[in-house]
């Protein structure tokens, strides 16, 4: 039973990241996906991120959700964007003090939890805003 849920939820997700690919938006150049979802787990986060980044080509990938009350974002940064500077960690790092939490992780692909569910939206808005910093940088 197990399996056949974890099923329908990876079925239901992809679905989801489906409709984020559609909408992503560019920003000077630059494809970004950013999203809030509805998750069980960061599993079915970091799954929908890869699906998404393997879809992208050469963009970043913003994903935040509520697992057990508890805000989680995912970050992950395209190869192509790696070498022109862009940084998930220090982008997760950042949107997640938003949400009085803290994470990182490497250039590629970085994860942050926080302590304000309510603080999702604005963490994702300040993903955005490190994401133009970032660009802006030479």
């Amino acid at each position: 039973l197990r399996k056949v849920v974890t099923s329908v939820q990876r079925e239901e997700s992809l679905k989801v990241a489906q409709g984020l690919l559609s909408k992503a938006e560019e920003f000077d150049g630059i494809k970004v996906v950013v999203g809030k979802v509805e998750i069980s787990s960061s599993d079915l986060l970091r799954g929908m991120g890869d699906w998404l980044r393997d879809k992208i080509g050469n963009g970043i990938i913003v994903l935040g959700g509520v697992v057990n009350q508890r805000p989680v974002i995912i970050t992950m940064v395209t190869e192509g964007l790696v070498e022109e500077g862009f940084h998930a960690g220090e982008i997760v790092k950042k949107a997640a003090s938003v949400m009085g939490g803290g994470g990182g992780g490497r250039a590629e692909i970085a994860q942050a939890g926080g302590r304000d569910p309510k603080a999702l939206d604005d963490a994702l808005r300040t993903a955005i805003d490190v994401i133009r910093e970032q660009k802006a940088q030479p």
